[in-house]
């Protein structure tokens, strides 16, 4: 996921470059690539309290000013969420490691999908947590 980001980055020349906007893959597959100059720009002009704290709702509010581009999924996955911010999220991520993980050999997005598609019991144990939670201000909310 990481290198497909990359890649795209580099190759159009963006400013900024995610798979988060809008995001097609699971809640915790995130990456964004920031260019310095982009940063420094965010830095300098962000006033907004999200916009300082979070650094990319001010480059993804700003399009006409940052080249971007977003990295989609051929297959819309938004709805899995493999992230570690509460009590479920970890319950969830040790049951798919339960299953899955072995010191023999590696996992990874292809093998816990088919493993949620055999045991859909195992997405109910964080799926009532809605993605990103007070990461997606904007700025009328903020005011």
């Amino acid at each position: 996921m990481i290198d497909r980001v990359v890649e795209a980055h580099l190759a159009n020349g963006n400013a900024y470059t995610s798979n988060i906007d809008p995001p097609t893959w699971p809640d915790g597959l995130d990456v964004e690539v920031i260019t310095r100059g982009a940063l420094e720009i965010a830095w300098v002009e962000a006033t907004e309290a999200h916009e300082r704290e979070h650094v990319t709702p001010y480059l993804r509010n700003n399009p006409a000013r940052f080249a971007s581009e977003n990295v989609a999924s051929d297959v819309d996955l938004s709805g899995h969420r493999w992230t570690l911010d509460q009590e479920e999220d970890y319950r969830f991520l040790e049951a798919v490691y339960l299953h899955l993980g072995d010191t023999e050999k590696l996992f990874g997005m292809r093998e816990i999908l088919k493993l949620l598609s055999e045991q859909t019991e195992l997405q109910e144990i964080n799926a009532f947590i809605d993605r990103n939670v007070g990461a997606h201000v904007t700025p009328t909310e903020s005011e």
